[in-house]
């Protein structure tokens, strides 16, 4: 019931004409997630529904506020539309207002999590479409975003908390690129989405938190999660390079210093995702545990992690053939 109407409340903000309906599609939208987030056998889960509610809730107030504003001080539309951006990038959990976002994940489910840090992506990134007027503030947003995501996600040992800070930094990519094309946002989008989902289903399956819980999963199970991991760190030729070959692409003549920052960032990025990898297959050599995992998941995340990544060969391939 609850998930239907959240995907209701975003068509409605996407078909949107007007700033109240939009606002009523975000407040929809919050009703409708707040019961996905709540559980009361999980006191941790209550105690971040909590946190998200108020968040939500006071953002969705200065959107109001400067909603309401626009029309009754004509002369204060740049102001005011400055502060609407503002409470936007608030319900995104963009710097300088992302320090709710990593706690928050920490006490929820991998499915909650989903939610979070895909679904609930969509409506406030669909807005902030419509407003991106501040070429200048949205660059120093985006830097602040790569710097920050990139330096606080190193020394992360909570897995949702590292799957946070990846999605601060992907926020920022997605930023560069619907400043150009809203296609363009739309293709990283989706295959943001799509693997962020597969690295946090499998991460579910084996209810893996800790960094230290790698251990327990087998070397088939780190083989499919290692290809999936460096796939959204941006490492060619997989998957996730793609869209940020193609923002770069896009925007490297009109955003250079911008797009320039954000590359040498994606490096300490992949960085840390290359020491998820490197540190699960060292505990597990040195642990040798052994775990069996649902073999029949485990076939199927490994067939869609080898036909995801092979997609990206595509383009490689046709710029080959020309």
């Amino acid at each position: 019931m609850y998930l239907p109407m959240s995907l209701w409340s975003i068509i409605l903000i996407i078909s949107s004409n007007s700033w109240i309906s939009m606002w009523m599609g975000l407040e929809i939208n919050l009703m409708a997630t707040i019961p996905l987030l709540y559980s009361e056998k999980n006191i941790y889960a209550s105690e971040s529904t909590t946190k998200y509610f108020i968040v939500q809730a006071f953002a969705s107030s200065i959107f109001l506020f400067s909603v309401i504003s626009l029309p009754m001080f004509p002369s204060w539309n740049l102001y005011m539309k400055f502060i609407l951006v503002m409470a936007v990038l608030m319900k995104l959990g963009m710097p300088p207002f992302h320090f709710w976002l990593p706690d928050l994940v920490s006490g929820l489910s991998w499915t909650e999590n989903m939610i979070i840090l895909i679904l609930q992506k969509i409506a406030p990134m669909i807005i902030l479409i419509n407003s991106l007027e501040y070429s200048h503030f949205m660059s120093l947003i985006i830097v602040m975003g790569a710097m920050i995501s990139s330096i606080q996600g190193i020394n992360q040992t909570d897995l949702r908390k590292i799957m946070a800070y990846s999605s601060i930094n992907h926020m920022s990519w997605m930023t560069l690129s619907m400043m150009k094309s809203v296609n363009l946002w739309t293709i990283y989008f989706c295959i943001y989405a799509l693997i962020s989902f597969t690295v946090m289903k499998l991460l579910d399956l084996q209810k893996t938190y800790w960094l230290s819980n790698l251990s327990k999963n087998s070397k088939y199970n780190m083989i499919i999660l290692s290809l999936n991991i460096m796939s959204m760190g941006g490492l060619p030729p997989m998957l996730g390079f793609l869209p940020k070959w193609m923002a770069i692409q896009f925007m490297f003549k009109e955003m250079m210093i911008t797009t320039m920052i954000l590359i040498l960032l994606s490096i300490i990025v992949l960085y840390f995702y290359m020491r998820l990898t490197i540190t699960s297959f060292t505990l597990i050599n040195k642990m040798n545990m052994k775990f069996q995992p649902n073999m029949v998941n485990m076939n199927y995340l490994f067939m869609g992690t080898l036909m995801i990544n092979i997609l990206a060969l595509a383009p490689w391939l046709i710029s080959f053939s020309i």
